[in-house]
Order: structure tokens, then sequence, then C-alpha cells
């Protein structure tokens, strides 16, 4: 497991271009076009846009591939979401001090008369921009983090052999009791 982990993670580095655009494929295919569907990974997409400050995959236009987003598209008679993006994507507002969410925060943010005030409501930046910079910003945590997991392992796995010895001399000599 060590050796693919090590692997990984080498592999990762030298594919990091091909891995970047295959992720964002999957996700504006996957993500943004299925947000509605499934609540659980409608609370995943919302944590990591309210965490990084983002909005979509490459900016809050990818929103336009979800139905319900979707600018030209109406679900239903009346669809109060579209042109919008997801609550997730809202810039909070600095004078509000309680919790309660507004979720209703990014509806119609992306029409052609709100396009000028955008900047003021939701976040801008796509997620993939976002999370390159927070890695790139703590790099030396994620190191740190990576190098800690791998020396946890190593420890383990000395330890396992160290056992497994000890078992197997203690096994020879019950034998030659």
């Amino acid at each position: 497991m060590l050796l693919l982990e090590i692997g990984g993670g080498v592999a990762i580095y030298f594919y990091r271009n091909q891995i970047e655009t295959f992720v964002t494929e999957k996700i504006d295919d996957v993500a943004i076009v299925n947000y509605r569907d499934n609540p659980d990974f409608q609370d995943i997409i919302d944590g990591f846009q309210k965490g990084l400050k983002c909005c979509g995959v490459n900016g809050f236009d990818d929103w336009d591939l979800n139905i319900y987003f979707n600018c030209t598209t109406v679900v239903g008679r009346y669809n109060p979401e579209a042109c919008g993006v997801p609550f997730s994507c809202c810039v909070p507002d600095p004078a509000d001090t309680t919790d309660v969410v507004n979720t209703q925060c990014g509806y119609n943010v992306r029409s052609p008369d709100q396009r000028n005030s955008v900047s003021e409501k939701i976040y801008e930046q796509g997620c993939i921009s976002a999370l390159k910079a927070w890695l790139s910003t703590n790099l030396v945590v994620v190191a740190v983090g990576a190098g800690a997991i791998l020396l946890v392992q190593i420890f383990g796995f000395c330890f396992a052999t160290s056992l497994t010895s000890d078992i197997r001399r203690q096994m020879s000599r019950w034998r030659r009791h």
C-alpha cells in the first residue's frame, strides 16, 4: 500500500494537467448537472463552494449546465432559480450577524440586467482555480500532513514486522519443548 501511495503521488505530480482536465470535465458533467438530484452530494458541493469561496468549476457561468439554474430552460411554470446560482456561491453580507442562511441570495444573479453587480453578490472564481490557489498557499501543511501519514504507516509496518518476528520466534521455542 505504501508503494502504491508513493507511486500514486508521483503519478499525480507528473500527470497533473491531464488529471485537472479530467476532473474538471467530470465535475461539470456530474456535480453541476446533477446538483439537485442527491442531497448528500449537494451538501458536499455547497461545502466546497463555501469553504473555498468559489462558484462553479471554472466560474459561476458553469451553473448554466444545470437545468434548474439555466437561463434558457424553465422547469415547470415558474422557476425562481433560473439564471441563478446555489446559495453557497453567495458572498456573505457583512452586516448580517445572524447564523441564518439566505438560501435565495443567488436567485437571478446571472441574468443580463444583474451582470454588472455580480461580483458584489457571488464569488466569481471557479473552484478548480480556488483549490489550486489554496494548495499552493498551504503546500507546506499538505506536505507535512502527507509526511506524517507516511511516517505512521512506516512505523506501523516496522512494528507489524517486529511482532510477526516475535511470534515466529516464540512458536519455534514452543516446538522445541
